[in-house]
């Protein structure tokens, strides 16, 4: 889980750099701290609401940044008990 963490962190701060996908860098972040807390059950409710936003408000075609940071996002969700 290790690996999957330091991916999305590595992603959150891609997105962060990135007009568009700056709004989501927040779920991500809210996501690794609950990670750390173990609360796992609201790890997949915020990954929920990720989701939900991301489709309700992304224009365009999905670029590169956001494309790695969904990724991250579900490989870190992947490996969760």
């Amino acid at each position: 889980m290790k690996e999957q963490i330091e991916s999305l962190e590595e992603a959150i701060e891609s997105a962060k750099k990135d007009p568009q996908a700056n709004r989501f860098a927040q779920y991500g972040k809210r996501i690794l701290e609950l990670v750390k807390e173990q609360d796992y059950d609201e790890v997949r409710f915020t990954a929920k609401c990720f989701r939900d936003a991301s489709c309700s408000f992304w224009r365009g075609p999905i670029n590169k940044v956001m494309e790695n940071y969904v990724n991250a996002t579900v490989d870190l969700l992947n490996v969760l008990p």
